[in-house]
């Protein structure tokens, strides 16, 4: 079976479109799961700020009600250190 010349450039032509397609397809996936990782790592990180914001509040209720702080380094003890406010003076 023989092919005319025309007949080849236009298979060759296909194959090379092909190709190409397939690699800019590649592309396109993988740039689309980074973008997936990206926003999944910026909600684990609004996250965690926000798990950390809710934890300095939780601290800072504590101190206001207790007066101590509590260690939260050390979880096999129970431990803190007492908050001295100043104590105010003045003619009321």
């Amino acid at each position: 079976m023989t092919y005319g010349k025309e007949t080849i450039v236009v298979l060759v032509t296909d194959i090379l479109l092909f190709s190409i397609h397939t690699i800019v397809s590649d592309k396109i996936n993988q740039l689309e799961q980074q973008r997936v990782s990206l926003e999944e790592r910026e909600q684990n990180l609004k996250k965690a700020d926000k798990d950390e914001f809710r934890e300095q509040k939780k601290l800072s209720m504590y101190a206001s009600v207790t007066n101590i702080i509590p260690n939260m380094d050390i979880g096999t003890k129970i431990s803190g250190h007492i908050v001295e406010r100043e104590k105010r003076t003045g003619n009321i």
